[in-house]
């Protein structure tokens, strides 16, 4: 009974208020991926999105207040695509390596932009180790030959020969 008291009564409705917070800050993300012309402007919705506004939570409240709910997953994954996206690569790889999710494509590509991140960092060899986890969670034709290229690529820039053949291959 206190099980089934806590799910209807605390996680259920705390689930569909993060839902609700978690509309706006993906609305600023949204915006803020879709203006080209303008990166000032575009940093400043990634702003928003993260941080809040208008009275709402951004993804970074809905982290904190709302843990254990899918709304907090899909915002620890939006905010560690938004500090990508503003060069914070060590912000970014930690909001990462927290997402978990049971879609595999979402999951393949956290695991390969953390590996962006860190190569960005230049630290290939973690870099390589985390394309390698990306590709081997399914492999689709969506991310897959994207990280195929680039595990290649840090291979070979690492004297990984053998594993550079095998890459190619994969993608030949």
């Amino acid at each position: 009974l206190g099980y089934l008291g806590y799910v209807s009564y605390i996680f259920e409705p705390s689930k569909n208020e993060a839902n609700s917070e978690l509309n706006q800050s993906q609305y600023y993300f949204n915006l803020a991926l879709n203006e080209l012309n303008s990166p000032a402007v575009s940093d400043s919705l990634f702003l928003i999105a993260l941080e809040g506004g208008e009275g709402r939570y951004g993804f970074l409240d809905i982290i904190s207040n709302y843990s254990g709910t899918p709304a907090a997953e899909i915002a620890e994954y939006s905010a560690g695509m938004i500090y990508i996206k503003l060069k914070k690569y060590e912000e970014a790889i930690s909001y990462l390596e927290k997402f978990d999710s049971n879609d595999v494509l979402l999951s393949s590509i956290a695991f390969g932009s953390i590996a962006d991140s860190y190569l960005n960092l230049n630290k290939p060899k973690i870099s390589l180790e985390y394309y390698e986890k990306a590709l081997s969670l399914n492999s689709n034709s969506f991310s897959n030959p994207k990280y195929l290229f680039k595990a290649d690529v840090i291979s070979n820039s690492l004297n990984l020969n053998q594993k550079a053949l095998s890459y190619f291959k994969r993608i030949v």
